[in-house]
């Protein structure tokens, strides 16, 4: 039987069929494709199009700049030849291919190379691993067999481009179905006449599982013994430990064999003493001692070569540093001999002048590939021998460094070098010392003749030559002569005076050795003292003093630069005086920093002083100051005690306490910024906008309750808000529905460091006292100087490193969230202008929400759409920027259809019913696409509605991530629980709301609803003006617009002067419309879901948070929070983990949210919100358990008090 093995050359007549099958199938089905071409497997067919027949695949020549992108590659990422290719713009056997040839020719230089010897190249027999990436062999004029039916049967196939399968498949089936009834009848027929036939039972090859046991054994008919049949059965036995497995170390069987060795030596020593003690002496002998062996070193790893030259290199160090004992000869003798070094001199010329841009591309890439060679080449250290010689090379980037060649000016050089008659001499020719010489160079004369004695023989040839040269050696010699310096003949001699005899000598007595040491400490102490006081009072007060690196800016601060002095206007004694003050204090500072340096400074510049000292180095200088006497000082001390108490009686000071001081010293201080564009400190108070973006680090986009806390939050970063209307509030501010109000209580809504003023007020607050409390929690923490109104973001690009994007294992490239240069430019028009500006950020927060701007828009078909209604179409958000007035005017008397049913459908409907009161009004009709439970207050059959989902007890119900084993079991276990206590909250809701007469029940569950954020509280009177007809219902899943009006999925038809959109908003589009690319595309993950850890930090945008998309029962609370946590990750006391693990707590999020509710694309975490909360206060070190006590804390509801900052102080 032949056997047929896949693989080999490609045939020009397998690529067309490969190609025919791929427009058919696509580039997914390889094993269909595989089918038609019998000698090729999956596998093959995929690499063939991967490698060679890919339309996208470069088959041109490569260029210089692959070759050099190419070789950096390889050398940043050696083998990763996948990774590269697409980095090249190449195929990976393309790569390969190319690197191999570049080191061929690198290794051509080498004089031991032989091509022939190459591993890689194919022998004759060989087969071609790789044969997917070389050219189609042609097809032979005669084909094989089974090639042509091949050939046949895939022309059959791929001809078959109508779906006539299924056809055929239909039309055998009927003729298999005809032939068995055929069959039956026939057999009927022969039964009737009476023959019978029959029926043989196929037989098939091997066992029939349905009718025998395979290798069944039957016993033997009767009684017989069964005892060899009862052995018991062996266990084998299998190592349990790791020593059993692994077996003795040898350590262990040496131990045992030395404690048999002294256990026989003792036997041995009880039975035979005398030869056991001669045994031992033996032993112990040092002639029987083995000899050791000699040792061999390996040879040395410094080649003779390389000796000489270090040798050469420290006579020359000998040499300059003056070491006469290490120098061979004496000073005299080497003054006799000249300076014979390659040091280029006066006279010396290049070859010429460069007049073209040497060629720098094609040597590049040799250098490199001859790097990559020797490399491949090295061997390991251990084996020692030099290190192989490397090009200079390049790791700086991805991307291989441009090399910028210029071309040399020939205008710069100079076009003779000074010599005879303007000519240049070569290198090895003497230049003529005769201003009347020719430029002839004679050749007897050696060039490095600096000490002139040899002579030149060649112009002894001619007698006047000869004459010239005598009068130059003659002229030369008396200028040297003449150069001598003068004798000095002048002496001192200085005569000591001769004592007189009469002079008695005293005689000294020696001091005791005590007694000196208290003197000199007594004046060390003295002297110590009287230089403390001397020093300036921050010294001697200790006060904190500016570092050296601030005092460049002190300068420029303090000190007018010349641009700023005027040569018509003279400066006034006031300024003159002010400049002396400012010169006098800059010198202080620079001298005691330098005399007396900071503490934390104090050792280094101790080590670096002791350094200075061993290597023969001074320290640095130290600036000097004008010296000054103790009773200088004192009388300039008194004199500035005088001023400043005439100043404080003159401006009315003299009554000020110290604090008041203090407290004016510190205004100052916190109304102090600095302002890049001035190069100087200023007050921020009277700052321009354009100085404070300058100087912020943060910015942060959208005014909203998310903005306006992150703002607070962040303060101490000098943030900068921009909000593109003229208020703060977001949805709040553009909100016309007068029966809007919060749905939540206002205890759960309001910030944990500003309650509200009345919280004993248990209504819910309208969205007007909303926005009066934004704007006094603004104006409480003094937030006005870093909101920007009326500046709009219409663009953010990203200036950071690109290559750290998505490749690194820690977030932003290095784990930090604020950079310490910018990364992001934002581009912002202000109102009544279109010029973009554009202000640099270390870090943005998002904060423009997801509802409002961008309205969700249903997609309906062509000619179905608003463009054929004949009315008028609004969306929620055009509706929310009309006034109270023009919005009951716009619906009264009108016939309106509203279509959705949360929210504010809920609160438009009931603003229609109420306009359309009295005879002339018309019902307002809701068209409600998909059904949800609606809440008319926060109390279930009498209990509190957050006993059943706002406590601690209540999240035990509830699945939550990072859950434990037991929290798992108790949630399973707890399961039946919380699907009554949602059939429970059902039961009340059905009795309370008329939902079945309306038909308004939902099919799903409670909480679902619950869980994705979709429950809404009714407004008063929703039902009553139901049941008064001015509301109807209308449920369709699908609408589509006619000219008067709406047209539903049963076909019936709803006439409408206006229709209401309330089908929310996109505020994915909006985030995508604003960030950069690629950016835009990480928004959301597969499921539709913005992946953020913690609600705040998406693992693949670096240094941008985004705050208020994860939604809650309170928005404002987990904003508040999270902006907390944030401002703890930006002043780094904690690192967010790996870019992986934040993925991973994403991924098991979304897939609790995907088991927990249907409508998870919500994004919204009510149901563990107090377990959200629990990881964040435990990623922040605070503690996760905020209640005075475990009643409370089990149930008791959770709100913004709980997560006050002085709790954990």
């Amino acid at each position: 039987m032949r056997i047929m093995i896949k693989g080999g050359v490609w045939k020009n007549t397998e690529d067309e069929i490969l190609k025919a099958a791929v427009m058919k199938y696509g580039k997914n089905q390889w094993a269909r494709i595989s089918s038609l071409l019998v000698r090729k497997s999956a596998k093959q067919c995929k690499a063939r199009w991967y490698e060679w027949l890919d339309p996208s695949i470069k088959k041109t020549e490569w260029t210089r700049e692959e070759d050099e992108k190419l070789l950096h590659l390889a050398k940043l990422m050696p083998t990763q030849w996948r990774t590269i290719a697409p980095i090249v713009g190449r195929t990976p056997s393309q790569c390969l291919e190319r690197y191999e040839k570049l080191l061929d020719a690198a290794c051509v230089k080498d004089e031991n190379y032989e091509p022939s010897d190459d591993p890689r190249k194919l022998r004759p027999g060989e087969i071609d691993p790789n044969p997917e990436s070389k050219p189609a062999r042609p097809d032979p004029v005669d084909m094989d067999e089974d090639e042509k039916e091949m050939l046949s049967e895939a022309r059959a196939r791929l001809a078959n481009t109508r779906g006539k399968k299924a056809k055929r498949k239909a039309r055998e089936k009927q003729l298999e179905e005809a032939r068995r009834l055929a069959s039956l009848q026939k057999r009927r027929e022969l039964k009737a006449a009476g023959i019978h036939t029959r029926q043989r039972k196929r037989k098939r090859k091997g066992i029939d599982y349905n009718s025998e046991i395979p290798f069944e054994k039957r016993p033997p008919p009767g009684f017989y013994d069964v005892v060899d049949e009862e052995r018991p059965a062996q266990q084998p036995k299998f190592p349990t430990t790791i020593e059993e497995l692994e077996g003795k170390r040898r350590a262990d069987v040496e131990a045992q064999l030395r404690k048999l060795d002294i256990a026989k030596n003792k036997i041995l020593q009880r039975q035979d003493a005398p030869s056991a003690i001669l045994q031992a002496n033996k032993l112990n002998d040092p002639q029987a001692v083995r000899k050791r062996s000699k040792l061999l070193l390996p040879p040395p790893q410094i080649s003779d070569h390389e000796l000489e030259e270090i040798a050469k290199m420290g006579y020359a160090s000998d040499l300059i540093l003056g070491n006469e004992e290490l120098a061979e000869g004496s000073g005299a003798t080497r003054a006799l001999l000249a300076n014979y070094s390659q040091t280029p001199r006066q006279g010396m010329t290049p070859l010429r002048t460069p007049q073209r841009t040497p060629g720098g591309k094609s040597d590049a890439i040799m250098m490199e590939a001859e790097n990559l060679a020797r490399l491949r080449e090295s061997q390991t250290p251990l084996l020692g021998g030099e290190n192989p010689e490397l090009h200079p090379s390049d790791f700086s980037g991805v991307t291989p460094k441009k090399r910028e060649i210029q071309t040399p000016n020939p205008m710069a050089t100079p076009l003779a070098s000074p010599g005879p008659m303007g000519l240049t001499p070569r290198i090895g020719m003497t230049p003529s010392r005769d201003a009347y010489a020719y430029g002839v160079t004679p050749r007897a004369t050696p060039f490095r003749d600096e000490l002139h004695i040899n002579e030149d023989i060649e112009m002894q040839n001619s007698a006047k030559l000869e004459l010239r040269r005598q009068a130059e050696l003659k002229r030369n010699l008396q200028y040297g002569l003449s150069n001598l310096p003068q004798p000095k003949n002048e002496y001192q001699i200085v005569i000591q005076p001769i004592p007189e005899e009469n002079e008695e000598v005293e005689e000294k007595i020696e001091e005791d050795m005590s007694d000196r040491i208290a003197r000199e400490k007594a004046q060390e102490q003295a002297r110590l003292e009287a230089l403390l006081r001397k020093r300036s009072k921050v010294l001697q007060r200790e006060l904190p003093r500016p570092p050296t690196a601030a005092l460049e800016l002190i300068k420029n601060l303090l000190m007018r630069g010349d641009e700023d002095k005027s040569s018509f206007v003279p400066p006034t004694l006031f300024e003159q005086a002010e400049e002396m003050i400012n010169k006098e204090l800059l010198s202080l500072l620079e001298h005691d920093n330098a005399k007396y340096p900071l503490d934390e400074k104090v050792e280094k510049e101790k080590k670096k002083r002791s350094k200075r000292a061993a290597n023969g180095k001074s320290s640095l200088s130290i600036p000097e100051i004008e010296d000054f006497e103790e009773d200088e000082l004192n009388e300039a001390d008194s004199l500035i005690t005088e001023e400043v108490e005439f100043l404080q009686v003159a401006m009315g000071h003299e009554n000020e306490s110290l604090d008041d001081f203090v407290k004016a010293r510190d205004a100052c201080l916190e109304d102090l910024m600095y302002l890049p564009t001035r190069n100087h400190y200023g007050l921020a108070s009277v700052a321009a906008n354009s100085d404070k973006l300058t100087n912020s680090r943060v910015a942060i986009i959208g005014g909203g309750i998310s903005g306006v806390v992150a703002a607070k939050q962040l303060k101490k970063f000098d943030p900068m808000l921009f909000e593109a209307t003229g208020g703060i509030g977001g949805v709040w501010r553009n909100c016309s529905f007068t029966s809007t109000r919060l749905q939540t209580p206002r205890t759960d809504y309001e910030f944990s460091d500003y309650p509200w003023k009345d919280r004993t007020d248990v209504s819910f607050p309208t969205y007007t006292e909303i926005l009066d409390y934004l704007h006094d929690y603004a104006t409480h923490f003094d937030l006005w100087n870093n909101i920007m109104l009326n500046t709009k973001v219409v663009e953010i690009r990203f200036i950071g490193d690109k290559n750290k994007v998505g490749l690194t294992e820690l977030w932003g490239g290095n784990g930090r969230a604020l950079a310490d240069h910018p990364v992001w430019e934002v581009g912002v028009i202000t109102a009544g202008s279109h010029e973009i500006k554009w202000y640099k950020f270390g870090f943005v927060v998002m904060c423009i929400g997801k509802y409002g701007d961008v309205p969700n828009m249903p997609i309906f078909p062509q000619g179905k759409g608003p463009e054929v209604f004949n009315g008028k179409v609004m969306h929620t958000l055009d509706y929310c920027k009309l006034d109270e007035e023009a919005s009951q005017e716009l619906m009264k008397g009108k016939k309106v259809v509203v279509v959705g049913y949360k929210k504010s459908g809920i609160d438009l409907a009931t603003e229609c019913a109420k306009a359309n009161q009295g005879p002339d009004g018309q019902p307002c009709t809701m068209v409600i696409r998909t059904l949800h439970w609606i809440v008319p207050s926060y109390s279930i059959w009498g209990l509190p509605f957050f006993l059943f989902y706002a406590t601690r007890s209540s999240q035990f119900l509830h699945e939550h991530p990072n859950q434990g084993l037991f929290s798992s079991f108790l949630c399973h276990l707890l399961n039946p629980v919380r699907k009554a206590v949602s059939k429970f909250i059902e039961s009340y809701l059905s009795w309370k709301l008329p939902l079945a007469k309306y038909g308004l029940k939902p099919d799903h569950p409670f909480e679902e609803d619950y869980a994705s954020c979709q429950m809404a509280i009714l407004p008063e009177k929703f039902f009553a003006e139901a049941d008064n007809g001015r509301i109807l219902f209308k449920k369709s899943s699908n609408f589509c617009f006619y000219e008067q009006g709406l047209m539903l999925d049963d076909n019936s038809k709803l006439e409408a002067d206006i229709v209401f959109l309330t089908t929310g908003y996109d505020g994915k589009k909006k985030l995508r419309s604003v960030l950069p690319e690629p950016f835009n595309g990480l928004i959301v993950n597969n499921s539709g879901l913005m992946p953020l850890y913690r609600g705040t930090i998406h693992p693949l945008i670096p240094h941008m948070a985004f705050v208020g998309y994860i939604e809650s029962v309170s928005n404002l609370h987990t904003s508040e929070l999270r902006c907390k946590w944030l401002e703890r990750l930006l002043e780094e006391r904690f690192k967010l983990p790996t870019v992986e693990a934040m993925f991973e707590q994403v991924s098991e999020e979304t897939e609790i949210m995907k088991r927990t509710t249907r409508f998870y694309k919500r994004h919204c975490i009510s149901t563990y919100s107090i377990n959200h909360s629990d990881d964040i206060c435990t990623e922040m070190g605070w503690q996760s358990w905020r209640k005075r006590n475990w009643f409370m804390e089990l149930f008791s509801p959770y709100n913004n008090q709980d997560y006050k900052e002085d709790k954990d102080n």
